[in-house]
C-alpha cells in the first residue's frame, strides 16, 4: 500500500509566496491609454510648415510604435469628415495589443466638422471606461468645444465612476485665450495641460505622459496655474474681513462669488465673456447647482440672503445652470451677447441633494468689467 505523504508549508512562507504572486499579477498589467483625436476642419489649418493633423498623425505613429505591443490602448476621434456635433466615433475599442489596429486606421482620417468635446466625452464614459478604471486618456486637440457642451461636466462624471483615470491634453497651436480653457479641463481630469507649438513640442509631450519624465514648463503669465485640488496646502488662519461684500470668499460658509469677467475672440470674429465663479456649499451636502443669471439692467444688488428669486422675470434674460458633484470647487462659462455695457451677471448657489433650495448668493458685476486677455490682431491668427 502506498502511503500519501504531504508537503509541509510554513503559513509565513504560503503567505510571502501568495503575496508575492499578487504583486507580481498587479505589476504585469498593462498601462492603459485612450486616444482622442481631434479630426474638425480646423486641423488642416498651418503648423511647423506643415498641417495640424499631418503632425498629430505622425507623432502619434511614432509613440504607439514605441510603446511595449501588449499596452492597452484605444482610439475615439471627432470630426473626421463629419459634419456638425455628433461626429463622435469608436474607431479602436480598448483592448491589448490595440496599436496594429490604431495604425491601419489613422492614414484615413481626414480633418471636417466641428469639436464636439463633451459629447467625444459622453460616449467614452458611457461605452469605454468600463472594467478599465485607471486608464489615461490622451486629448489632442486644436482648440476649445463648439458644440455648447460642458467638457468639464462631462470629465467630472468619468471621475465620479472611475477616480483614478487621468487625462492630459495637447493643445496644438492653439489661441491663448483658449489654451487656459484646456488647462482648466486638464486639471479637473487629474492630468496635464502641454502647448505643442512643432513636432518635437508633441513628442515631448507624449514622451513625458508615459515616461513621467518633466519638461520644463514655459512661462506664460496669461495662462494661469490651476492647482491640484487634491494638495493640501497648509495655508496660515484666515484673518476675519468685516466687509463681506468686497471678499465673500472670508464668509461662512456656504458661499458663491464671480472670480472674474474676461472678453476674449471666439473663433468666427465674434465677442465672448468668459464668467469665472468659485463656489463652497453646504457641509452635509456634495450635490450642487452653480446658476448664473445675466440681467440687461441694473437690479437689485445681491447680498447674503438669497433674493435674487424674488427679482421680476423681465430683469433675467439668460440663465446658465451648471451641475456640480463636489461641495466646493470652481468653473466658468462662456456666453456671447452682442453689447456687454449694459449687462450685468449675478451668481447663485444651489443646494440639490433633497429639496432644491437657494443656500448662497454672489454680488452683481457687469460684463463691462471684462478685461480683454489679449488683442485681437495677437490672439487671432
Amino acid at each position: 500500500m502506498y502511503r500519501v505523504r504531504f508537503l509541509r508549508i510554513p503559513l509565513f512562507t504560503l503567505l510571502l509566496f501568495l503575496l508575492g504572486s499578487s504583486q507580481i499579477a498587479e505589476s504585469s498589467q498593462p498601462r492603459s491609454i485612450m486616444f482622442i483625436l481631434d479630426a474638425s476642419g480646423s486641423m488642416n489649418d498651418r503648423m511647423s510648415s506643415t498641417s495640424r493633423m499631418k503632425v498629430a498623425l505622425e507623432q502619434m505613429e511614432s509613440f504607439i510604435k514605441t510603446l511595449p505591443p501588449e499596452t492597452e490602448m484605444g482610439l475615439v476621434a471627432y470630426g473626421n469628415r463629419i459634419p456638425g456635433c455628433d461626429s463622435a466615433r469608436l474607431y479602436s475599442p480598448l483592448k491589448r495589443y490595440g496599436s496594429k489596429d490604431i495604425l491601419a486606421k489613422m492614414p484615413l482620417f481626414f480633418p471636417a466638422g466641428s469639436t464636439p468635446i463633451a459629447r467625444t466625452l459622453e460616449l467614452v464614459g458611457k461605452h469605454l471606461l468600463t472594467g478599465h478604471p485607471a486608464t489615461e486618456i490622451i486629448l489632442i486637440s486644436d482648440g476649445i468645444e463648439s458644440c455648447d457642451g460642458d467638457p468639464i461636466k462631462e470629465i467630472q462624471k468619468i471621475k465620479r465612476v472611475n477616480p483614478n483615470v487621468k487625462m492630459h491634453v495637447l493643445g496644438l497651436d492653439v489661441l491663448k485665450n483658449e489654451e487656459r480653457e484646456l488647462q482648466f479641463l486638464a486639471t479637473e481630469a487629474s492630468g496635464k495641460y502641454f502647448p505643442v507649438k512643432n513636432q518635437k513640442s508633441m513628442e515631448d509631450a507624449l514622451s513625458s505622459i508615459w515616461t513621467g519624465k518633466k519638461i520644463e514648463p514655459v512661462s506664460d503669465p496669461e495662462i494661469p496655474d490651476f492647482p491640484d485640488p487634491k494638495i493640501v496646502k497648509n495655508e496660515e488662519p484666515k484673518k476675519q474681513n468685516t466687509d463681506l461684500n468686497k471678499n465673500p470668499i472670508f464668509s461662512e460658509i456656504p458661499y458663491i462669488r464671480i472670480s472674474n469677467i474676461e472678453k476674449v475672440k471666439n473663433q468666427s470674429g465674434g465677442e465672448d465673456f468668459l464668467i469665472w465663479y468659485e463656489y463652497e456649499g453646504k457641509m452635509d451636502s456634495s450635490d450642487h447647482t452653480a446658476l448664473l443669471l445675466f440681467h440687461p439692467k441694473s437690479g437689485t444688488k445681491a447680498t447674503e440672503i438669497p433674493k435674487l428669486r424674488v427679482k421680476e422675470a423681465p430683469s433675467v434674460f439668460h440663465a446658465i445652470s451648471v451641475d456640480h458633484g463636489l461641495r466646493s470647487g470652481k468653473g466658468y462659462v462662456r456666453i456671447q451677447v452682442e453689447d456687454g455695457s449694459k449687462i450685468s451677471v449675478s451668481a447663485e448657489l444651489w443646494e440639490s441633494s433633497s429639496i432644491p433650495e437657494s443656500v448662497a448668493v454672489s454680488d452683481e458685476k457687469f460684463l463691462s468689467e471684462a478685461k480683454s486677455t489679449e488683442t485681437f490682431d495677437t490672439i487671432y491668427r
